[in-house]
Parts: structure tokens; sequence; C-alpha cells
């Protein structure tokens, strides 16, 4: 049996394939197996997988129409997985040859952790280095992630993961396959952010560890989902959800939990440069169902949007207050 199971993940991702295989294939620990699960890709990214995967130690899972979630793939790909470890390593990206040996090596000295991922160079459609992730969370620690760590799961959730994504690449992460049952199969349903949701759930029960190692390289492009803002605000009701499991399964306080949705909501409409221009009533609209979906109202969060539409008099700003509180659910 082998020790680890790389799922390799790939939608139409020909150009950056042959560099994310050579990175897996010259890893310095080998005891791996490859599981390569392939999303409907329209060009040529199946071949050159069979081309570089030997099938004695490869499986291949090639879908006929495209899921429409990456994360229908992760869960095929543990389905077939049977390795004690998960390596979820995302077509467009490329590790360091280090990464399986040092990931391995502190999971085997922590018996308690449930995942453990590595600092990531950030990197462009040209492989050029334009930064590092440990620059994205200066604002919440500027000491935390330049030096390795481990941490209790539900602590990591409170202090960080509550305000965003600091696990920010897949890719980055090798994950202990019995925490991942424990915790369940991604959220299908989730186009964008199934793998915040996933480390909360695996976190609920397990701890962390982290290594300042640049072992990753986390590839940035306008193809890539994570550049994709969604018009119809779908990014911000899964962005909710995960905020909304955290409230559920863990014990923050009301204060916090109102601060975080609120930072939240400022982040995504940042993302928004023309949201000002939007009419009222679809600005309505599209607020009602994000409570709806949600199940659950939170006026902070609807009076914090009044910053970003420009509603003209403050009649009006009055009138559309009053319509989200009469719209709740």
């Amino acid at each position: 049996m082998p020790k680890v199971s790389v799922i390799l993940t790939n939608y139409n991702y020909a150009a950056y394939l042959p560099k994310r295989l050579d990175s897996i294939v010259q890893q310095t620990f080998q005891d791996f197996e490859v599981i390569y699960v392939d999303d409907a890709s329209e060009d040529n990214s199946v071949e050159i997988a069979r081309h570089y995967l030997p099938e004695r130690s490869s499986t291949f899972i090639v879908n006929e129409r495209n899921s429409g979630s990456p994360f229908r793939s992760w869960n095929k790909g543990v389905q077939q997985a049977r390795g004690d470890y998960l390596w979820l390593a995302e077509a467009d990206d490329w590790a360091d040859p280090r990464f399986l040996a040092e990931t391995v090596q502190i999971m085997q000295a922590h018996p308690g952790l449930g995942l453990v991922y590595c600092s990531s160079r950030i990197v462009d459609a040209q492989n050029r280095i334009t930064g590092e992730t440990i620059s994205l969370t200066d604002d919440l620690d500027q000491q935390l992630w330049r030096q390795n760590f481990t941490m209790h799961g539900a602590q990591f959730c409170l202090q960080y993961l509550i305000s965003r994504n600091v696990i920010h690449n897949a890719s980055a992460v090798l994950i202990r396959r019995t925490s991942w049952d424990q915790a369940g199969q991604a959220d299908e349903n989730m186009r964008l952010a199934g793998d915040w949701l996933q480390w909360v759930k695996i976190l609920e029960h397990a701890d962390i560890g982290y290594t300042a190692l640049p072992l990753n390289f986390f590839r940035t492009h306008a193809q890539s989902a994570r550049e994709q803002v969604s018009q119809d605000f779908s990014d911000i009701v899964e962005y909710y959800q995960v905020l909304h499991y955290i409230a559920q399964h863990f014990t923050p306080s009301a204060d916090t939990m109102s601060q975080a949705f609120e930072e939240l909501f400022l982040r995504c409409m940042a993302r928004r440069p023309k949201m000002s221009s939007l009419s009222h009533r679809h600005t309505l609209q599209q607020l009602c169902r994000i409570v709806q979906e949600l199940g659950q109202y939170d006026p902070g969060i609807l009076k914090t949007v009044l910053r970003f539409v420009r509603a003209g008099s403050k009649r009006k700003l009055k009138r559309l207050w009053n319509d989200l509180r009469r719209e709740k659910p």
C-alpha cells in the first residue's frame, strides 16, 4: 500500500501539466500513487498525463462531462485513494522536490495533526515568482507564518480561518486520510469555497501543522476559478456558508462573528468596482437571496452594503434598508 495518494485534478491545463507532473515524479519521497482526475478537458491533457504516468502505479479517472465543481473531482480521487495521506495536487501548480518528504515527516512526528501545509511562492502564467503567501496574512499576524508551528485545530479556526481562507492553496496541503473521512467529503455544491470549508471540517476534530519552507508554487492566472468574480453574488453566499458552519460548530462570540461577516463582505465588495452603479432593485434582490440561502439575518452586513451603493438621498437609503428588513426570512 502506498503511503501517499497524490490526487491530481485537472481541467484544460495542458499548458501547465508537464511542469506539475515533473514536480510529482521528481519528489524525493517516492512511496506514493497518483490518481489523475480529468474533468472533461477539451485539450490534450489526458494524453500528456498518460505519457508521464506509469499505468502500474496510477489511476485515471476521465469525466465525460464537466462536473461544474472542482470538489467533485477531489471526492472522486479520494474514493480511489489507498494511501495514509492525501495530496490534492492541482494541475496548474507545482511543488519543490522536498514537499512530500517534509510534510510526511511532520505528519509522522505529530499523530494528532489532521493536515499540514507549507508556505507557497506565488507565480504567474509565465512561471515568474510574484510574491509569497506569508505576505497575505501580515494583517493577521506578522510572525506566525514565518516559522514552523503546530496548533489546536479549533484555535486555528477561531483565530485565523474565521477571517478568511488562510490556507491559500490546496496544493500546499497534506491531509491525513482518517481526518478526511471523519470530516466527510468536500461539498460538491460549492465552486469556490469548498476547500476553505473542508479545512474547517477537518480541524474541527484534529490539529494543524505548518512549515515555513516555501515548498509549493501557487499559480494565479486569469483562467483560475479563484480569479473569477461571480456577478450573482454566489461567491459571497459560499463564503458566508463557511462562516455559518464555524458559528454553528465552534464557540465564537456574537461580536466576533459579526465582525467576521462584515470584513468578509467588505473584501468581496472591494473586488467589484462597478458595484456602485448597480440599481437598488438588483442589489436588493441579490442581498435578500443571500439572506434566504443562509437561513439567517445579519443586520450588520445589510447595513454595510449601503456604503457601496450610491442610493442617492437619505430617503432612498432608508427605503432600501426598510425593504431589506421586510424581506428577511
